[in-house]
C-alpha cells in the first residue's frame, strides 16, 4: 500500500502534538515533518527528497502565513 505523505505546518506545539498523534494512527498516512512557519513550509516542500502529497497548514503563522506559503508552492 502506498502511503500518503503529509507535512504539518503549525506554530502551536500542542496542536502539532495532537495532529501527529491522530495521523500516526493511520496506516496509510506518513507524517514527513512538522514545521512552524510558512517559510519553513515552502522550504520543506521544495527540498524534500520525498513527494509531499498533502500540506496541512495553519493560516495564521509567524513570518509567513499558510495561505501565502501555499500560493508560493502552487506557483
Amino acid at each position: 500500500m502506498t502511503k500518503t505523505n503529509l507535512l504539518i505546518a503549525e506554530d502551536q506545539p500542542i496542536m502539532v502534538k495532537g495532529l501527529k498523534l491522530i495521523f500516526e494512527e493511520e496506516e496509510n498516512i506518513q507524517v514527513l515533518e512538522d514545521v512552524r512557519d510558512g517559510r519553513a513550509m515552502v522550504e520543506f516542500v521544495r527540498n524534500s527528497t520525498k513527494d509531499v502529497h498533502i500540506v496541512l497548514a495553519d493560516i495564521n503563522m509567524p513570518d509567513m502565513d499558510g495561505l501565502e506559503a501555499a500560493e508560493i508552492i502552487i506557483n
